[in-house]
């Protein structure tokens, strides 16, 4: 049976690690590389949802590799046409509160979560939005992946196929 997310146990920690810095940052990097302050949760919608993320989760291994800096860059260029104005902060655009740090154990535990119960980055933020996710952080990031996993395992499991 094909897996949605199909590469190895090289990978996989590497896009963890890449996944929680892209969380974090994002935000400082378009304002670095754009110069354009943006809504952290519609900008990370859009990238779960992203043909980059996608070639990700399929192994592409120049994608896989490359530093989190260069992969919004590269989500940017290809799937947004350059176009980044639409993650704008705008009147609607609601501020989440996220503790210090919070943003990486998120990006971390969404990527190990789809790898654990084989389901996409969309996926996985459909089920738990981000703001529910950084909910999960005060007693996540306390305990074990494995414990934390175990924990969500009624939520996600239901997405095992």
């Amino acid at each position: 049976m094909k897996r949605n997310i199909d590469y190895d146990e090289f990978w996989f920690p590497r896009d963890v690690r890449n996944m929680g810095f892209l969380f974090e940052y994002c935000d400082k990097v378009m304002k670095d590389l754009y110069g354009v302050e943006i809504d952290v949760e519609r900008f990370l919608l859009a990238f779960a949802n992203s043909g980059v993320r996608k070639k990700m989760e399929i192994g592409n291994p120049r994608l896989l590799s490359q530093s989190y800096i260069d992969t919004i860059e590269c989500f940017i260029t290809v799937d947004c046409n350059d176009n980044y104005e639409q993650f704008k902060i705008n009147d609607e655009t609601e501020d989440l509160n996220f503790q210090s740090l919070a943003r990486i154990w998120i990006g971390k535990m969404y990527t190990k979560i789809g790898y654990h119960f084989d389901i996409s980055l969309a996926e996985t933020m459909d089920l738990v939005p981000l703001w529910e996710m950084s909910d999960h952080f005060g007693l996540g990031h306390e305990i074990s992946d494995e414990a934390y996993l175990d924990s969500v395992r009624s939520i996600f499991g239901i997405m095992v196929r």
